[in-house]
């Protein structure tokens, strides 16, 4: 009697992991730029950024999967800025990425906090 032998690999979808998010100031605007860790064995579908301003205007920017940057124009100097940005796939969104920061002038240096 011979016997067979099969191997069969499963993989487990799940959400994404949180992104890694960092931000580049310039003279007049913001750049954010994010990494994905995991991707959750499934493709990235959509990135989401919320965008809070001074005057507490909530701005929503959905970018395809495979967008990693935006750039925020007219921010002006000495203005809190907070966004909270997202990745999702077909299961699901990941968990959010806090950026907390007050533009300054260009040569000043700038503390940005990373809120989790």
């Amino acid at each position: 009697m011979s016997v067979s032998k099969i191997y069969v690999a499963i993989t487990f979808s799940e959400k994404p992991d949180k992104l890694i998010v960092n931000a580049t100031q310039f003279h007049d605007s913001v750049t954010l730029f994010w990494l994905v860790t995991f991707d959750g064995n499934s493709p990235i579908t959509e990135f989401s950024v919320q965008h809070f301003d001074p005057h507490g205007i909530n701005t929503s920017h959905q970018l395809t999967g495979e967008e990693k940057q935006l750039t925020i124009n007219n921010t002006k100097v000495g203005a809190r800025h907070i966004f909270i940005v997202r990745a999702m796939n077909e299961i699901g969104k990941s968990d959010p990425v806090t950026l907390s920061f007050i533009t300054v002038a260009p040569g000043k240096v700038c503390v940005y906090v990373v809120l989790h």
